[in-house]
C-alpha cells in the first residue's frame, strides 16, 4: 500500500483552489454604463503588466507554481524564503487599506507615502479569496513535514 504524502495533498488541493480562483470572478469593475466582473483568467493573462501601475501581486503565482511543484514531486525547496515572498505578495491583496472614492470605486490607502491611488474596482469577489487561500494552502505545504509513510518489507501484514 502506497501513503501519499500530507505535502502533496496540500500541493494538489492548493492547485485545485488556484484553478477555481481562475474560473471565478474576482472583481466588480465599473465599466460606464455598466459594471462587469472580471474572472481569474483575464487577470492571468494581463497581470504581468502590473510593475506598469506598480502592481506586482501577479508574480506570486509563479512563485505559487514553483513552490506546489516542488511540493507534488517531494523534491526539496531551497529557497523557503520564496514562500514568504509568496505569501507577503498574495496577502498584499487584503492587507493594504482600502477606501472608495465618490464613485464608489475602491483605492488603495498608502498613508506613509501619501499616495491615493483609485481603480475602477468596485468590490472584490470570491476568486480573491480562493486565490489567497491556494497560497496559504501552498505555504502549509512548505510547513508540513517532508515525510511519506514507508511500509517496513521485513514486517509481515495483510
Amino acid at each position: 500500500m502506497r501513503h501519499t504524502s500530507h505535502r502533496k495533498i496540500l500541493a494538489m488541493v492548493a492547485f485545485a483552489a488556484f484553478l477555481a480562483s481562475l474560473a471565478s470572478p474576482v472583481f466588480l469593475t465599473d465599466d460606464y454604463p455598466d459594471d462587469s466582473y472580471q474572472f481569474g483568467v483575464e487577470i492571468l493573462a494581463c497581470g504581468w503588466l502590473g510593475p506598469l501601475y506598480g502592481e506586482f501581486r501577479w508574480y506570486a503565482n509563479l512563485i505559487f507554481l514553483y513552490v506546489t511543484y516542488k511540493l507534488f514531486t517531494g523534491a526539496p525547496i531551497f529557497c523557503r524564503w520564496l514562500l514568504f515572498l509568496a505569501l507577503f505578495l498574495s496577502a498584499a491583496t487584503m492587507l493594504f487599506p482600502y477606501q472608495r472614492n465618490t464613485y464608489g470605486q475602491l483605492g488603495h490607502i498608502y498613508s506613509h507615502f501619501g499616495i491615493r491611488s483609485f481603480s475602477d474596482i468596485v468590490s472584490f469577489e470570491l476568486g480573491v479569496y480562493v486565490w489567497v487561500a491556494s497560497m496559504l494552502i501552498a505555504a502549509a505545504g512548505i510547513l508540513a513535514p517532508n515525510n511519506s509513510f514507508k511500509p517496513n518489507p521485513h514486517q509481515g501484514g495483510a
